[in-house]
């Protein structure tokens, strides 16, 4: 089943700027709303997974329109500033703008997704031990959660896990096991007044750990 484009917002300087963005983005599967600065994009803001700013936009931005768009790449919703896509640039730098863009939309998905999860998320420690089955040679992560859900978990973390094909994660204080994938990350050198880590998606769960799980949520604070 197809999903439904990633809705993004994109402040641009120019339409021949935003139609080379539209080009680039297209075929990802991204539908993109360009506004012309940060403070007309802030009254539609509710309606975007994620936003853009073109490098242009950031640098010719005025003091209240780089605070805006500082206040919303500090968590309020994913963000990246990047350069006009340029087919003819060099292949290294084509790798890199890559890795950046599919890491921003790794992020907006996670969003849309959270934002639309029908099961609800709960701020909660729990002590864990994370392994990758299919590294030996990687240390086991023992960290705790920032909160759960009754698909997955966000776990706090300075590595870097996007590599990981599947993880085991052992809840200490559960006493059970889950599978997961790594659904999004939140690097270390990207955050400001949040926790870095990941978000990880439940792939296999067994049913006790699942009621565990529903009791969590239903708890009152």
């Amino acid at each position: 089943m197809k999903r439904d484009p990633l809705h993004i917002a994109i402040i641009v300087s120019t339409p021949q700027s935003f139609l080379e963005f539209q080009k680039y983005f297209s075929p990802l599967n991204v539908r993109l709303s360009p506004f012309s600065n940060a403070r007309e994009f802030r009254n539609f803001s509710g309606s975007f997974c994620g936003l853009i700013v073109d490098l242009f936009s950031a640098i010719s931005a005025t003091t209240t329109e780089k605070a805006i768009i500082r206040d919303y790449s500090s968590g309020r919703m994913p963000c990246i500033e990047i350069g006009t896509p340029d087919p003819s640039s060099n292949k290294n730098d084509q790798i890199v703008m890559q890795k950046h863009v599919e890491d921003f939309l790794n992020r907006a998905k996670a969003f849309q997704d959270e934002s639309a999860r029908a099961s609800p998320r709960k701020a909660k420690i729990l002590r864990l031990t994370v392994i990758d089955p299919n590294n030996p040679y990687r240390k086991a992560l023992k960290t705790v959660t920032a909160d759960i859900s009754a698909g997955g978990c966000f776990i706090i973390s300075s590595e870097d896990w996007r590599d990981a094909k599947e993880l085991r994660i052992s809840f200490e204080d559960l006493r059970q096991e889950v599978v997961c994938r790594v659904a999004w990350n939140r690097p270390w050198d990207q955050v400001e007044n949040q926790f870095p880590g990941f978000g990880a998606e439940f792939t296999t769960i067994p049913e006790e750990l699942r009621a565990t799980i529903e009791k969590i949520l239903n708890e009152q604070v």
